[in-house]
């Protein structure tokens, strides 16, 4: 991956940086997106090659107060990637972790790919305990809509998906 520019985008809520830090050693430029981790501005320098940014997936950009008297910053793919000088640019890898705002990602790269050449994607989904409490029909329409979304994938960029259904007892 040092051969050429390497760059990731991390949009996650894992409780370590051990995959951007990771990334970072094969010279990769990591752009980490998670508003609880970046307090002390917009955007952090972590090192030569990691930025955080304090910004959260949404259909279009806006701020959000909360309660506790932060904002949080929600951008649209096509926002971030114009801000930080990406557009038309290859992103080797595009991991996220959004525990539930991964259905907004996954609708953004598929509405805005021929933005940027986005490689592989890691996304973990995470399907509301919820559905196992739906109607037949209802919980039919549910995984219908996900089959939907991993058809759309497939037809404008990926070839290969894999699916792994993971329980915890």
């Amino acid at each position: 991956m040092t051969h050429d520019p390497c760059l990731v985008y991390s949009f996650d809520k894992d409780a370590d940086s051990q995959f951007e830090r990771d990334m970072q050693l094969f010279s990769c430029e990591v752009h980490a997106f998670d508003p609880e981790r970046v307090m002390e501005g917009e955007h952090v320098q972590r090192s030569e090659f990691w930025k955080e940014h304090a910004w959260t997936i949404s259909e279009m950009p806006y701020d959000k107060s909360e309660d506790n008297g932060h904002v949080q910053r929600r951008r649209s793919l096509d926002y971030m990637l114009s801000a930080l000088g990406h557009l038309g640019k290859e992103i080797k890898y595009l991991k996220s972790d959004l525990e539930g705002r991964e259905w907004i990602l996954l609708k953004q790269i598929i509405m805005h790919h021929k933005l940027a050449d986005v490689r592989q994607i890691g996304v973990r989904l995470h399907v509301p305990t919820t559905v196992n409490k739906m109607s037949g029909e209802a919980r039919h329409q549910y995984f219908a809509r996900l089959f939907l979304v991993c058809s759309l994938l497939s037809d404008v960029m990926f070839l290969y998906l894999v699916i792994r259904n993971c329980c915890q007892y």
